[in-house]
């Protein structure tokens, strides 16, 4: 049997050893096989074989591996992911519905298996603006293509942690949106842990997109989880403080240096919210310190955040609160506009400094940008990273005053930053 499954693995290589070979010619970085999931539903050898699956996966794997190239698995079943778990050249796979049928926002689960494996999740490509309401055959129209919905698709892409890939018309791309997620040379400025539903919705049993349904558990304990769930959807992330450029997402789960990682900021991404709800310390990874204190603002909003003026006019104090989303216009895809609001701790350095970071971004802090958040004695320090010449705009909390420094990036492509 042994022999058989080795003899199958080499021939598959060697036709996928060709292919790749044609790919990349064609200029081919990466590979991915569409709906993995209907190998199980059509695919008779896969299910009346115990090693047909592995012994196909392996022959894809490993000619990848040979050819430096990645592989995305799309539709990928638990079974593929764990599978996965032995082919390093499977490093994503995409978790969400095609976009053009409609709610391919609904990552907040089944994300978790994948980070939890060690890999990238990603959502599907999506467009940046309503393109027209152009036409695809065999989709309808959905509100979340509307263009107000357009900003949730590129925060969860962006947050995902996965690849992010646009599929707009000539000239439909929103290039403002884009420019929130990159640095110039075009990297994703991404957070340290793909986007996932908080953990008051996931007690509940929900977090996807069918939270109307009736949740499977019963009794007490269940309807407090129920009632203390968000009443619509509410995902969460972080920025690691002493994140590595090269090594940013996700890290390795369980590893002792990662268990418990000091966070930069924790963001929260809501929408579809059909009334406000409060995110308690239940919802934060990493979890909070005993009455840590924290300040936050939401993107977007118009906060002043300029040099010199009071921090009051920059972030909040008060609790931190998903708010209600615009219900105003439901088909025209409102409630799809996500609020993210990101979070700070603010008592982390005891010289009463707070590194907001580059607040042009969605995600603010992130270690892409920005390596080696430390607190001096006065101050902080922190790498900034980018492209010769460009310039990023940081902000920092200097005790009861916002600062903004522009660091100009030299040659070597990172600075180090000392405030004050």
């Amino acid at each position: 049997i042994l022999y058989s499954i080795l003899y199958n693995i080499g021939h598959l290589g060697q036709f996928y050893r060709w292919f790749f070979a044609k790919g990349q010619d064609a200029g081919m970085v990466s590979f991915e096989p569409d709906f993995m999931n209907q190998n199980y539903n059509c695919v008779p050898d896969f299910v009346e074989s115990a090693d047909n699956a592995r012994t196909w996966q392996m022959g894809m794997a490993v000619a990848a591996l040979e050819k430096n190239l990645t592989v995305q698995w799309c539709y990928a079943t638990p079974t593929d992911i764990l599978a996965a778990l032995e082919m390093p050249a499977v490093t994503n796979f995409r978790v969400s519905m095609d976009f053009c049928y409609g709610h391919s926002w609904d990552v907040g689960v089944s994300s978790l298996i994948v980070w939890a494996a060690g890999a990238f999740p990603s959502k599907d490509t999506l467009w940046t603006s309503a393109n027209g309401k152009f036409a695809v055959p065999g989709c309808n129209w959905s509100p979340d293509h509307e263009n107000v919905a357009a900003p949730l698709h590129v925060v969860i892409a962006l947050m995902s942690t996965g690849p992010v890939g646009i599929s707009d018309m000539i000239g439909g791309t929103n290039v403002t949106l884009i420019q929130r997620t990159i640095a110039k040379d075009g990297t994703l400025l991404k957070p340290a842990k793909p986007l996932s539903s908080i953990d008051s919705a996931l007690a509940a049993g929900r977090g996807t997109s069918n939270d109307d349904r009736t949740t499977v558990a019963t009794g007490v304990a269940a309807s407090a989880a129920v009632a203390a769930a968000p009443q619509g959807q509410v995902y969460s992330t972080y920025t690691a403080a002493q994140g590595q450029p090269s090594a940013v997402v996700p890290g390795s789960p369980g590893s002792a240096n990662w268990t418990k990682p000091t966070a930069s900021s924790w963001i929260f991404v809501s929408f579809l919210m059909k009334a406000p709800f409060s995110i308690g310390p239940r919802d934060y990874f990493p979890p909070l310190r005993t009455g840590q204190k924290l300040v936050h603002r939401e993107f977007g909003l118009g906060k002043g955040c300029a040099n010199g003026s009071p921090a009051s006019t920059c972030v909040s104090t008060s609790s931190v609160v998903a708010p209600l989303s615009d219900m105003s216009n439901v088909t025209g895809g409102t409630d799809f506009a996500p609020a993210v609001t990101t979070v700070w701790p603010a008592d982390a350095c005891a010289s009463g400094y707070v590194f907001l970071g580059d607040l042009t971004k969605y995600v603010a802090a992130s270690s892409l940008r920005f390596s080696h958040v430390t607190c001096t004695a006065t101050g902080l320090t922190a790498t900034v990273h980018g492209t010769s010449g460009e310039s990023v705009p940081v902000t920092v909390l200097a005790k009861e005053k916002v600062l903004v420094k522009v660091v100009d990036i030299p040659a070597s492509g990172s600075f180090a930053l000392s405030i004050p």
